[in-house]
């Protein structure tokens, strides 16, 4: 009886473990997703910036050449 008994404590820590792990990725996954988001954006507006940077100095264009 007491080798079931230790069976099933070690199958409940395992399961909390599971659980927090499982938490933790999700959690990971979530703030990935927000990251990437905000990489993609800032992506954007330094598109936008660029271009308007070589609107206003057609120069800078034949610089990088």
């Amino acid at each position: 009886m007491a080798d079931s008994r230790s069976f099933k404590e070690k199958y409940y820590r395992l399961r909390e473990k599971y659980e927090v792990l499982n938490k933790q990725r999700d959690d990971l996954k979530h703030s990935l997703e927000i990251t990437k988001h905000k990489a993609r954006k800032l992506k954007e507006e330094n598109n936008h910036l660029l271009d308007l940077m070589m609107d206003m100095n057609p120069s800078l264009v034949d610089d990088a050449s």
